[in-house]
């Protein structure tokens, strides 16, 4: 589905997060739109990741201090506005499973304060790769949609949160009835998982 990316720039990418391999997995498949990425600020300890995330023009956000994840994101609209795309995963960390965890309908502000092109991004299968290692895991990756400025500064934040996990989820479930190796283990079941 790249061919839903605007040629012009910046965009903004929503999308779901399931695994900690995901910000290489998109790094491969969106090799032609370079984008930064918001992580939380806890991976900023870590050498590869945080090291990586940074060198590519991404922000960590503390999530336990509201003043300065405010900060964050102000700086990330200011990219944006420069022409920066950015990627956001609006869950807020990983499900490690196949469910969608709910949206922080806060994280869609960056794109309306930066009037962007929102991007739609359903991923699955990522959090099946960690336990299948060193074997080959296949993941699946579609550019769901382009909303444009207008479209996404018509809707509250709340409505905007709602509708894009509606498109993920509604793209995820379609592409596990056409695709076999995105069946959901049963090991991975909600009813299955240990509390």
């Amino acid at each position: 589905g790249v061919e839903r990316i605007p040629k012009v720039r910046p965009f903004v990418i929503y999308t779901n997060h399931q695994g900690f391999l995901d910000m290489f997995i998109f790094f491969v498949v969106l090799k032609d739109y370079p984008h930064a990425s918001l992580y939380k600020d806890s991976h900023d300890r870590n050498p590869l990741i945080g090291g990586m995330a940074k060198a590519l023009g991404g922000m960590g956000l503390d999530r336990e201090n509201d003043f300065k994840a405010a900060e964050t994101i102000i700086k990330v609209i200011r990219e944006v506005r420069s022409g920066v795309n950015f990627m956001i995963y609006p869950e807020g960390t990983r499900s490690r499973g196949p469910e969608l965890l709910p949206f922080r309908a806060g994280s869609f502000k960056v794109a309306q304060k930066a009037k962007a092109n929102l991007i739609i991004l359903a991923l699955d299968g990522s959090y099946k790769v960690a336990r299948r290692m060193p074997w080959i895991s296949r993941v699946y990756v579609k550019i769901v949609d382009c909303l444009s400025p207008e479209y996404i500064n018509s809707l509250k934040t709340h409505e905007l949160s709602d509708l894009v996990h509606q498109r993920i989820e509604a793209e995820i479930e379609e592409a596990r009835k056409k695709y076999r190796f995105l069946k959901v283990p049963k090991r991975f079941l909600k009813k299955n998982i240990k509390k």
